[in-house]
């Protein structure tokens, strides 16, 4: 029983923090062509932009599963910049 309990714990967790770090799909195109590209968004790409663009293309894609992983360390900040 304690197991199962550490188990959801966890995947709980894990669910939780891929919500905090989520961030809007953007891809090299879409960022320079800055703001233009609504009528070029193909696929799931064009939800956040264009919804209406998925019923134009013929060609679909779907994203079913998404996974990252991010390590930072702030061992030499700014701060430690400017007090050298």
């Amino acid at each position: 029983m304690a197991f199962d309990r550490k188990k959801y714990i966890i995947i709980f967790g894990y669910l939780v923090g891929q919500l905090l770090f989520c961030q809007s799909n953007q891809d090299a195109r879409m960022l320079g062509l800055n703001g233009t590209y609504t009528t070029l968004a193909e696929g799931f790409r064009s939800v956040g932009i264009n919804p209406a663009n998925l019923s134009v293309y013929k060609k679909k894609s779907w994203n079913i599963i998404d996974f990252s992983m991010d390590f930072s360390n702030n061992f030499f900040s700014i701060d430690n910049y400017n007090t050298l």
